[in-house]
């Protein structure tokens, strides 16, 4: 953007609202008419009038039947050329800048517009280099270990068909039919819920359906019993939650886990020896620990930090922007069916009580970290959001093109940043605890 076009821009700064400044453009009208010649170059560029080549008809003629084309222009250029300046000045630490009002452009006349911005308040760190915390480091135990390696087992463990009774953890083949009519738009899981040739129903908690394992325990291969699932308000698929449910169900195989020797399990996860499996566990244990350890460290940095920093006002645009995303995260919290929609509305009034308190505390917090981060210049950069987003992506199954696109037009990617920024800043505290 030509320094010239800058320099014509004048701003004059009022104060307004807590951590709100009114900014009042004004471009003189020289400057205007220059911009509106070359808006109406730009405009030319790419019009056809029949009789002239494109790009080589008259400006008056262009000006006359292109005009609000024209204008269109003209103030996407002045407005960004403000915007450019706005976000030049260092007197200002700006959060938001936006339009104050409508921007009535003519092509020969002064421009005046203003801008509404949110400023960050004014914050004292205190002294939060010399913040120390002390928590509580956990090691690996033997007993740990041997978990982890029973998980092992369990999980490349084979199933036998028994003679013999069900027991729990038993995995039973089976067959059933039930009194519930699985709506047609509902999923595979739903229908497959209602009805079944053959299913496997593992004998374990949480049931696949409530009050299997409490009638198939001790049933025998060819046992037919008849039983009541009561589905809980919280069940994952919404079609069922609260359903009573009346089911006819017969036993078809009964198929229990055999153990792996230390041998077998080796030979399964194809490890060099039992002993270098097991101390392969333990080492992975302890990076586990000691992830977990760092975790309590920033967060108890975080605590301490919003201890030693005084009050500061908070900007109400944020606040009620972040007020309604709390508001959001109670209700995905703890609206699980309709039932629960009802109840939440009847007691809204508390639920935006306590999202109005949970979004002060963070918005509060994100404000000290961003001073920090400014201050100590920690920065997050494109390559580190992409890794993060490319983690999450494998996580959630999605390609990382497709998840950051979905990010961007939610929003969230915002959130990403923020807490790859908050860890980063926590982290600085922390390290310089240690020199």
């Amino acid at each position: 953007m030509a320094n010239d076009l800058l320099n014509a821009v004048k701003l004059e700064v009022k104060d307004g609202e807590k951590c709100t400044k009114q900014i009042l453009v004004t471009i003189d009208q020289d400057t205007v008419k220059k911009e509106a010649d070359k808006a109406t170059r730009n405009v030319a560029n790419y019009v056809s009038i029949p009789g002239f080549r494109k790009g080589k008809a008259p400006v008056s003629v262009i000006k006359s039947r292109y005009v609000d084309s024209i204008k269109e222009e003209l103030e996407r250029q002045l407005v960004s050329a403000a915007y450019t300046k706005i976000s030049q000045d260092e007197t200002m630490d700006i959060l938001s800048c936006n339009l104050d009002g409508e921007v009535k452009v003519e092509l020969d006349k002064e421009l005046s517009f203003a801008f509404k911005v949110t400023v960050a308040p004014e914050i004292d760190l205190g002294d939060y280099k010399s913040i120390k915390v002390e928590v509580e480091k956990k090691e690996v135990t033997d007993k740990e270990v041997d978990e982890r390696i029973a998980m092992y087992r369990t999980m490349y463990s084979n199933y036998a068909d028994v003679d013999g009774e069900a027991a729990m953890e038993d995995m039973l083949k089976v067959s059933y039919t039930s009194d519930f009519v699985a709506p047609e738009d509902a999923s595979a899981f739903v229908k497959r819920q209602a009805e079944a040739s053959e299913n496997y129903l593992w004998l374990k908690e949480p049931e696949m359906i409530p009050g299997a394992n409490a009638v198939l325990v001790g049933a025998k291969v060819g046992d037919e019993v008849k039983f009541t699932a009561n589905y809980p308000a919280d069940y994952r698929e919404a079609a069922l939650a609260s359903k009573v449910v009346n089911y006819d169900l017969k036993v078809l195989a009964v198929q229990r886990r055999s153990e792996l020797t230390d041998e077998e399990l080796v030979a399964k996860l194809q490890a060099p020896s039992f002993e270098e499996f097991k101390n392969t566990i333990k080492s992975a244990l302890e990076r586990d620990i000691e992830d977990a350890n760092n975790a309590k460290v920033l967060d108890a940095v975080g605590t301490e930090l919003d201890k030693i920093v005084k009050d500061f006002e908070l900007p109400e645009a944020f606040l009620a922007g972040e007020t309604n995303r709390e508001l959001r995260k109670l209700a995905d919290s703890m609206v699980k069916n309709e039932a629960d929609g009802e109840e939440f509305t009847k007691n809204i009034e508390e639920h935006k009580k306590t999202a109005e308190e949970n979004a002060k505390k963070a918005l509060r917090r994100s404000l000290i970290i961003r001073k920090i981060a400014k201050i100590e210049k920690i920065t997050v950069n494109e390559e580190e959001i992409n890794q993060q987003i490319s983690v999450m992506a494998s996580y959630y199954g999605y390609k990382a093109k497709e998840l950051r696109s979905l990010m961007e037009k939610n929003g969230s990617i915002d959130e990403v940043y923020f807490n790859m920024l908050s860890a980063k800043t926590l982290q600085f505290i922390a390290d310089n605890m240690n020199k």
